[in-house]
């Protein structure tokens, strides 16, 4: 199992991916209908770490990336 650093404490992944599990349920619960979402856990620095869950699929989260990077850039 690997551990990553994140701020003063360790992640396991597997905790990790169990705390977005208990994120997920929730945020899916508080979304209204026809709503999705996609949640970001990361650590700061170089070589961080990232973890992610969303409410859609892989596919539709990176078209909602690539849009959101162009809005974001301002372009």
């Amino acid at each position: 199992m690997s551990i990553h650093d994140y701020g003063k404490f360790e992640v396991k992944q597997q905790e990790a991916q169990d705390m977005l599990k208990v994120i997920g349920r929730a945020m899916k619960d508080g979304c209204p209908p026809g709503y999705g979402f996609c949640f970001f856990l990361f650590s700061y620095g170089e070589g961080g770490n990232f973890f992610y869950t969303s409410s859609a699929q892989r596919g539709d989260v990176v078209k909602l990336l690539e849009e959101f990077i162009v809005k974001l850039k301002g372009n």
